[in-house]
């Protein structure tokens, strides 16, 4: 239910579960939980439930489509600068 005054309320979740790690797999899981920009917590309980993948891929999507507008950005002042060196060149005939 929603209280007043905000517009969601978090599941609660008070279970609490106990996985025993080595360092590497502690290093791992927590390198993992950072790439796909999750908290440990929320990485580990999606693994558990098979939607880690569905987050990681969100995350590459996420990442992929920064790069491309990244790029479009640039081929767009390229494209400005050519226009521009064109007309300068036109001018001079």
């Amino acid at each position: 239910m929603v209280s007043p005054g905000r517009r969601f309320q978090a599941e609660v979740r008070n279970k609490r579960l106990k996985a025993l790690v080595n360092g590497t797999e502690s290093a791992e899981i927590e390198a993992r939980a950072n790439a796909a920009r999750m908290s440990i917590s929320a990485f580990v309980r999606a693994a558990a439930l098979g939607e880690v993948g569905d987050a990681a891929q969100a995350e590459a999507l996420r990442q992929f489509d920064e790069i491309i507008a990244k790029m479009e950005r640039s081929v767009n002042a390229a494209v400005l600068a050519v226009d521009e060196a064109n007309r300068r060149m036109e001018a001079m005939r």
